[in-house]
């Protein structure tokens, strides 16, 4: 490489500290120095934030992360990210725990189509504000869905976590009413977020509730002669609920229990 190298291209700085850390070499110390050059005069603010985003998923999508990350840090690099961002102690346990996690997920088998750098990511920026992480994805040109996806999760997940820590008796039914519906990333980096009680529960939803449904549909609603309009969801809803809590298994315990509520006049 030449001494012109990083600044003609400060994207080279990232790929060259993923490659260090990928194939355990060093990165001699005349290239350190033209590093630490590039990063004194200021390139990385002209760098588009989708070239730079592009390099850190690919940082975040190796084997052992928290190295390259790291890394980035010993260099100061991290601030082009955003200025508070850091590496610290709490963020590596949280890459650590992320890893163990997203290793357990992997054996479960489920087929579920997620993204492990995008739970890296939100361990990554953890310790930042709504504000700075609202930043932080703007200054990263992230696209709308994703940037959605982590900005909810920064607003939802601390209040999820303190009512799943909050349930006295473990009910299949209300984790699923709490979770249902957030994306993979979302609960693994929970998961990683969250003390033992509430990490048992999640791997609960995920293992085992988040993909439960009714035998029955509105169609056997229909064949009991049963009116349609809202009442159907409330029907359905309630079956749900029994059969997330083990109240019902088949399908004809659905329909006893449908007949039940009709008759009972519907409390669900």
């Amino acid at each position: 490489m030449h001494n012109l190298s990083f600044i003609e291209d400060p994207t080279r700085i990232y790929r060259a500290i993923r490659f260090e850390q990928r194939y355990g070499f060093k990165i001699a110390r005349h290239t350190q120095n033209l590093i630490r050059s590039a990063t004194k005069i200021d390139l990385f603010p002209r760098l588009s934030g989708k070239r730079l985003f592009n390099e850190l998923v690919l940082i975040l999508s190796e084997e052992n992360p928290e190295k390259p990350v790291a890394r980035l840090a010993e260099f100061d690099l991290l601030r082009f990210i955003h200025a508070s961002l850091e590496w610290n102690d709490r963020i590596a346990s949280i890459f650590q725990k992320i890893k163990d996690i997203l290793a357990w997920y992997r054996l479960l088998f489920l087929g579920k189509k997620y993204e492990p750098w995008l739970v890296y990511f939100m361990g990554l920026i953890d310790e930042l504000s709504m504000k700075e992480t609202e930043e932080t994805c703007k200054r990263l040109e992230i696209r709308p869905r994703i940037a959605e996806e982590i900005i909810r999760a920064k607003k939802e997940i601390p209040q999820m976590i303190q009512r799943l820590k909050r349930m006295r008796v473990l009910k299949p039914s209300r984790i699923y009413e709490i979770l249902k519906g957030l994306p993979q990333e979302t609960l693994l980096y929970m998961m990683a977020k969250s003390p033992d009680d509430v990490q048992k529960k999640i791997s609960l939803y995920l293992s085992k509730l988040q993909d439960i449904r009714t035998h029955i549909s509105g169609r056997d609603l229909k064949a009991l002669r049963i009116p349609q309009g809202p009442v159907y969801g409330r029907l359905l809803h309630a079956v749900l609920k029994a059969r997330l809590d083990g109240i019902v298994k088949t399908k004809e315990d659905e329909i006893r229990l449908v007949k039940r509520l009709i008759k009972g006049k519907i409390r669900a």
